[in-house]
């Protein structure tokens, strides 16, 4: 059976997320979000409407692809960072940093009909830091309920990929386990204010995932 463009465009955004997922850089992400944000569109075009638009994780990391895309180099705007050997705990072992800044200028670029939407989304996506924000459980929640959106309406991708995701989200339903992660960040020392100084420490370091 030959794959329709649907198929095609859902199968790049699936292997973007696993490209990302083993192999975690900052243009990785980006590419990630790109193919969501094609996914989105493809889909409006058949079901005629941004169906992605009704996650909150999606509108927030949209306007920030948008910044990013604006400012040329994504290492200016995400910063990826292993939390292995730092005080910090987390179930997913990583951040994904974003700065207050660049948040409020992504803001800035959305278009003032969407603006107050899309702030709304950010707050509720990304997780909040001081001067930093998280927005790596948003990229992970954000492809979940991709996929059970693209499940609830009867569109599947063909690749490796999406048959990887889709055994990990049905062995997680069979064991009872959550599709989606809080992104909870602790600090050893259980002092928020020292958590906080050690985001903003490690979103201003310049070691990232990927060696940078």
């Amino acid at each position: 059976m030959s794959a329709t463009p649907a198929t095609l465009v859902i199968d790049k955004a699936f292997s973007a997320y696993l490209a990302y997922s083993t192999a975690p850089t900052e243009a990785a992400l980006l590419e990630l979000l790109a193919e969501l944000k094609m996914l989105d569109e493809t889909l409006a075009l058949t079901a005629n409407r941004n169906t992605f638009l009704a996650f909150p994780e999606y509108q927030a990391l949209n306007a920030l692809l948008d910044h990013a895309r604006y400012v040329g180099d994504a290492r200016n705007v995400i910063r990826l960072r292993s939390l292995l050997g730092t005080p910090l705990e987390s179930e997913i072992g990583q951040a994904c940093l974003v700065s207050r800044t660049d948040c409020h200028a992504a803001l800035l670029n959305v278009g003032a009909a969407h603006r107050i939407c899309a702030k709304r989304a950010v707050f509720k996506a990304f997780r909040q830091w001081g001067p930093v924000l998280d927005i790596h459980p948003a990229v992970l929640n954000c492809t979940v309920k991709a996929f059970e959106l693209l499940r609830a309406t009867g569109l599947k991708g063909e690749g490796t990929a999406f048959q990887v995701f889709e055994e990990t989200y049905d062995y997680q339903a069979e064991h009872d386990l959550p599709h989606l992660v809080p992104g909870v960040v602790a600090c050893k020392e259980s002092e928020e204010q020292k958590l906080l100084g050690l985001m903003t420490n490690l979103y201003l370091a310049e070691t990232s995932l990927a060696g940078a």
